[in-house]
């Protein structure tokens, strides 16, 4: 079997994790576009797409900072949220569907902190 999808599969899972300690109920589903379809405490209910990166690598050899690389060009027209998740610290961040316009999404591991995915979870659920 395709390891991305392992990979895809321990994201989603850590992903609603995450979200249920915000108090953010979570229901896995296997529907086109959709990974989480989520209710948070003030009854709100959003379509997610988790996209999963196991580690961070160098782009090129001329290339210094390692990023986390979140594939998204089947994704264009998203109006869910998307979380992105780096597996090998177990943190995830949250975006807006419509504020990503990128077909790859390159992230530092320094853009991965708790205040940041305290932040953005708050931000893109309306906490």
């Amino acid at each position: 079997m395709n390891r991305n999808i392992y990979i895809g599969r321990q994201g989603e899972l850590l992903a609603a994790s995450i979200l249920e300690s915000y108090d953010i109920r979570t229901c896995h589903v296997d529907i086109t576009r959709d990974d989480l379809w989520v209710k948070t405490p003030s009854n709100k209910f959003f379509s997610v797409q988790v996209k999963s990166s196991s580690y961070p690598l160098l782009q090129s050899s001329h290339h210094k900072i390692k990023r986390y690389n979140f594939a998204l060009h089947t994704m264009q027209d998203f109006t869910g949220i998307f979380i992105f998740v780096a597996l090998d610290i177990k943190m995830i961040l949250a975006r807006l569907g419509t504020t990503v316009s990128t077909k790859t999404l390159k992230m530092k591991p320094s853009d991965f902190t708790k205040q940041a995915q305290d932040q953005t979870i708050r931000e893109a659920f309306g906490l």
